[in-house]
């Protein structure tokens, strides 16, 4: 049996926004040859999805088999597009083998690349755990995983970034700290992973989605000023 967080298998586009999806899990109990997981967060399959302004936060999927995606999993002819969100402290867990704690698709087989595309930009993945007894492969993220730049990892292992449909250089900080908090309410109406005063993830991003639009406010509704922070909350300085 598998349980899990929101998902999507409609053939229309899914757009998130402004939203936190925290504490949810996929699990399934079974032989491990079947008995796998996917996306405790998020499992996105059939159409095009766009997050923007979204967290994903403590998440797992969890399995005697094999598990993928602890926050978010993709599967099928998709583009998965997450632009200034912030995937952090997810979880895959799989007896059989776990693929990325953060974001996960179907591994490449035989030579093949799969169809799916996920594409980051202005996002922030932090804190992200693959764990099991097979080899687990990916904490932040798995296999290719596109970028248009402007992007945040504490972990690259297995995650290969694919630079190819940015137009230009890109410029991504890997395997650093981005000095989150702990998720909490920090205004607004739903809860976030706050920057800290000298995060490395502050003053980097490019204020756009990825269709060239102004992001003008956070998660929380926090406007966004001309030096954007990564990820789905924005650092204000009350002093």
């Amino acid at each position: 049996m598998q349980r899990q967080g929101l998902q999507h298998y409609l053939t229309k586009e899914v757009f998130v926004t402004g939203s936190t999806f925290s504490a949810n899990e996929a699990v399934h109990q079974g032989a491990a040859a079947s008995g796998h997981a996917y996306g405790g967060g998020l499992y996105v399959f059939g159409n095009t999805a766009s997050l923007l302004n979204t967290t994903l936060s403590g998440n797992s999927a969890k399995a005697d088999g094999k598990a993928y995606g602890g926050g978010l999993f993709v599967k099928g002819e998709i583009v998965a597009h997450v632009t200034h969100s912030t995937i952090a402290a997810n979880l895959a867990d799989g007896a059989g083998g776990a693929y990325g704690g953060g974001i996960s698709h179907f591994p490449s087989g035989s030579g093949t690349e799969r169809s799916e595309q996920v594409v980051l930009l202005n996002t922030l993945l932090s804190g992200n755990d693959a764990l099991g007894a097979a080899a687990p492969k990916g904490d932040d993220c798995y296999e290719k995983t596109y970028t248009l730049g402007n992007n945040l990892l504490s972990q690259d292992d297995n995650c290969y970034l694919d630079s190819s449909l940015a137009s230009g250089s890109v410029i991504d900080q890997l395997d650093v700290d981005p000095q989150l908090a702990a998720l909490a309410s920090n205004g607004g109406r739903v809860e976030t992973h706050a920057l800290g005063s000298s995060s490395p993830a502050r003053g980097t991003a490019s204020c756009l989605d990825w269709t060239g639009e102004p992001v003008t406010v956070d998660a929380r509704g926090i406007p966004r000023d001309g030096h954007c922070d990564l990820g789905a909350y924005e650092f204000r300085d009350r002093r």
